[in-house]
């Protein structure tokens, strides 16, 4: 008997089982959030299988060397990569953009997406994502170039689109880029959201850092708490900036939810 040729058959037939293409589709989703964004994409040509796999990702990571140092026009002409990449995903949960700096129109438009974190700086940013549940928006602004401080993004328009929104965390110069791009006087800024549209009714958490006491500042965490039902925390770090006659309004802003607490840091 030839055990030695019946061996290598087995071998051989193993050898041509494509075990990885044949696992479910949640675990190639993992395997595919693992690997570079343009390893994922490269996975379409491993076959027939693998050809749409990454269009299906639940979740996006751009690291800073998924972009070449010139991919952004001076002009503002560069086409927008990033939201075209978010649209061919229509899976796509989950989306970090960690220390993105471009002079480009960045508009990025999902109705999936649940969690979002944005943070660097933009010569136009425009967010469409209602049914985001988490967000956190840190924009900074290039005080070394005064002609390109600026960033054209309507914070208050974003907010106001959100549906399921339970955390967010808005960092960095988000108020000070927000009064620089309007001319309507930051005390009355919030005025435009619909106050019985119920927005912040899923809302459980808000963190505000670098808070220096604003018009801006206040009249949002006076939004926040008084449309917000849901609210358990509201975490305010202003690194000791703010005088006793501050903090004791702080304090005394009236509150939608009995277990609201404001907690200074």
């Amino acid at each position: 008997m030839d055990r030695g040729g019946s061996q290598k058959r087995r071998h051989k037939s193993v050898a041509n089982v494509d075990i990885i293409s044949n696992l479910p589709d949640v675990i190639k989703d993992k395997i595919l959030c693992c690997l570079p964004i343009k390893e994922a994409v490269r996975t379409c040509f491993l076959s027939r299988k693998w050809r749409y796999t990454w269009a299906s990702m639940t979740e996006l990571i751009f690291r800073e060397d998924d972009f070449s140092l010139g991919n952004g026009n001076e002009d503002g002409e560069t086409e927008n990569n990033i939201g075209e990449l978010v649209a061919s995903c229509p899976n796509l949960e989950k989306l970090v953009l960690s220390r993105l700096f471009s002079f480009a129109d960045i508009s990025i438009h999902s109705t999936k997406l649940k969690v979002l974190r944005v943070d660097g700086m933009f010569k136009h940013l425009n967010l469409v994502t209602p049914h985001v549940s988490s967000a956190v928006i840190d924009l900074q602004v290039n005080t070394g170039y005064v002609p390109r401080a600026g960033c054209n993004f309507n914070l208050s328009e974003f907010i106001g689109s959100l549906l399921d929104i339970e955390n967010i965390s808005l960092l960095g110069h988000a108020f000070e880029l927000m009064c620089r791009g309007y001319s309507v006087p930051s005390s009355t800024f919030w005025d435009s959201i619909d106050h019985q549209a119920g927005l912040f009714k899923n809302l459980d958490m808000v963190v505000m850092s670098n808070f220096t006491g604003s018009c801006a500042e206040s009249s949002f965490l006076k939004l926040l708490l008084e449309d917000g039902p849901m609210l358990r925390t509201a975490r305010i770090e202003d690194n000791n900036k703010l005088d006793k006659e501050s903090l004791k309004q702080l304090l005394k802003m009236r509150r939608a939810s009995k277990d609201a607490e404001v907690i200074l840091l």
